[in-house]
């Protein structure tokens, strides 16, 4: 018998997501982007968090604003039409840490 390998978001995170890890987030802007995951995150207090994303938005900007990100390499993190993400400009603009 084939053990299966589901498991629910709470523990795919817990198993795989470490304090200082590096997080790559896929979708394009809006679409698409993994926003339980990250919520997940939030709820299991994860830290020091390096995330990789081609375009960053509202998922990027929570994770900034909770303090679990400490580095962002992107090629734009905002909200498209809406203007810049606010917790992602105050930190780059302002040169305050993540």
């Amino acid at each position: 018998m084939v053990e299966s390998k589901l498991m629910s978001l709470k523990e795919a995170i817990s198993t795989y997501v470490q304090d200082g890890d590096l997080v790559g987030i896929g979708g394009p802007s809006f679409w698409r982007k993994p926003i339980s995951a990250c919520r997940e995150i939030i709820k299991q207090n994860k830290k020091d968090l390096s995330i990789c994303t081609f375009v960053g938005g509202i998922e990027v900007d929570m994770l900034i604003a909770g303090g679990y990100i400490s580095e962002v390499c992107s090629c734009f993190v905002g909200m498209e039409i809406f203007g810049m993400a606010p917790h992602y400009r105050k930190g780059i603009f302002y040169n305050n840490p993540f």
